[in-house]
């Protein structure tokens, strides 16, 4: 029995089998996969896109104002040499503010590009340990926790760059050099992160066993006292001996919480029995560090990690499974589609696809919305739809900002006058600070220092915040879900803290 409530049954890389039509002929191939390109600071993720992208297998050099902010999104990659297969590339920005919002992108229908360079920016090489220590080891354990069986394919950038008094036959042998040490750390710490895995399924499968039995015990001593009710008697324990229907309610919650966590750690759907599925473990593709270059040599280097990708896509066991007619008319309908609200009631969003979409029913969308999800074409939690996945950026923002109260001072410093830029940063927080009465500024100020000091957010600030302040508030209740969802935020009460009524979060 698997519990269709939320998103989370439908973390799994293959089509759920509990929907209705799930045993009907599927006429539509999938090869879409999503690539999910990351990596700190200017590696160089988005000239190597490039670079595969074109004939030459080169690009030019990106100039510092058109690098990657937040998340830059390519759809429908038709890979060269993929057989159909279609890429939809997840470029995450690098800079250190944004890291905490990468995670809604990660999902176990993804391939991951893990891309490092060698060199600092003046021109010093990072040893091996550098390397896996700053650059590597945080993202491992970041998809680790999310998506335990992935597939990484990890780069290391400009092997045709050597630095200021370095040859090109010096460079590439202190790169390949390094290379080979930074592969056997990288093995040595996928088998532990695999080896953890293997133990929270342990323990997940013993304590889902435990309250299981629980439950049943309870079930049964409620069926008794209900019996002993019925015929006058007190038998069963006498009063403040029975089970509490509320307890019971609290355990299958937690019960059901455990489920869908294995769920996430085999990802493994209803159709698989997860008896028979082999151990869960998170790989290196090709097992090796692959070295590029992206703006000069001969392109040679980038195609070799374009077929490398196509050929760790290929291998996906879900690849070119056929999904149910009319999962992609469904998919365009949704992107083409103009939404005017971040959050949708999926009832709502259903209604307005069925309309789009002729021949197919409120379940078929409905399925059809939740399997595109594990794509990133859209994100679903519980009873709502985010057309817009990328809007997730906009809403984390003004959470992740790098001085939340030098903006507010720079936002009241230039009053009613524009920004010099379009996006300046300091706008990200509370773009209307400076027409706020000055108690309520002052409110707000406390509510801001509480947030960049106490990473508290209360939940006063969010009228205030940008992006928050045009949502209603079930739409910013369902927001603040999403994100507690994927592990952004940890949802508490800590009371009437600002003084004016606001809860923290």
């Amino acid at each position: 029995i698997w519990d269709t409530s939320g998103n989370d049954a439908l973390e799994a890389t293959e089509l759920p089998e509990f929907m209705p039509f799930g045993r009907e002929k599927r006429d539509d191939d999938s090869l879409h996969l999503r690539l999910v390109v990351i990596g700190d600071g200017t590696p160089g993720k988005t000239s190597l896109v490039r670079a595969m992208q074109s004939e030459s297998g080169t690009t030019e050099a990106i100039p510092l104002d058109e690098r990657t902010i937040a998340i830059d999104v390519l759809r429908n990659w038709k890979v060269k040499g993929g057989r159909g297969l279609v890429f939809e590339v997840w470029d995450l920005g690098g800079q250190a503010q944004y890291y905490t919002s990468h995670s809604p992108y990660f999902s176990p229908r993804s391939l991951v590009l893990l891309v490092v360079r060698p060199t600092a920016e003046d021109g010093q090489y990072y040893t091996a340990g550098q390397l896996m220590e700053d650059f590597v080891l945080m993202w491992l354990r970041m998809l680790h926790a999310h998506v335990p069986s992935c597939r990484v394919l990890l780069v290391c950038s400009r092997w045709c760059s050597p630095p200021e008094g370095e040859t090109l036959e010096q460079h590439q042998a202190h790169v390949s050099k390094m290379c080979a040490e930074v592969e056997k750390a990288v093995a040595v710490e996928l088998e532990d992160l695999n080896q953890q895995t293997q133990t929270e399924l342990e323990n997940l499968r013993g304590q889902v066993v435990q309250l299981a039995d629980s439950i049943a015990v309870g079930d049964e001593r409620i069926r008794e006292m209900q019996q002993h009710a019925g015929r006058g008697t007190d038998e069963g324990g006498g009063h403040g001996k029975g089970v509490a229907p509320q307890d019971l309610e609290h355990l299958r919650t937690l019960a059901s919480q455990l489920q869908k966590r294995v769920r996430v750690v085999t990802s493994k759907s209803a159709a698989g029995s997860e008896r028979d599925a082999p151990a869960v473990t998170m790989e290196l593709a090709d097992g090796r560090v692959h070295c590029v270059e992206s703006v000069g040599g001969d392109g040679s280097t980038a195609v070799a990690v374009r077929e490398a990708l196509v050929k760790c896509a290929r291998a996906l066991p879900f690849m070119g499974q056929n999904i149910p007619k009319g999962f992609s008319a469904v998919k365009d309908a949704c992107v083409a589609h103009t939404w005017d609200r971040v959050a949708v009631r999926m009832d709502e969003a259903v209604e307005v696809l069925v309309g789009k979409c002729e021949g197919q029913t409120a379940v078929r969308v409905r399925g059809a919305l939740e399997f595109w999800s594990l794509l990133g074409f859209v994100l679903v939690h519980d009873d709502w739809l985010l057309p817009r996945p990328t809007a997730m950026i906009d809403l984390v923002r003004p959470l992740v900002h790098h001085d939340l109260l030098a903006a507010l001072k720079q936002t009241l410093s230039r009053g009613a006058r524009p920004a010099a830029t379009p996006d300046s940063s300091a706008d990200w927080v509370v773009p209307n600070f400076a027409a706020l009465a000055r108690g309520e500024q002052e409110r707000v100020r406390v509510m801001v220092a509480q947030l960049e000091h106490d990473k508290l957010l209360c939940e006063g600030l969010l009228p205030h915040l940008r992006g928050w302040k045009d949502a209603t508030e079930a739409e910013r209740d369902a927001l603040l879900g999403v994100l507690v969802q994927f592990g952004l935020l940890v949802s508490h009460d800590a009371g009437d803290v600002d003084g004016g009524g606001g809860r923290q979060k």
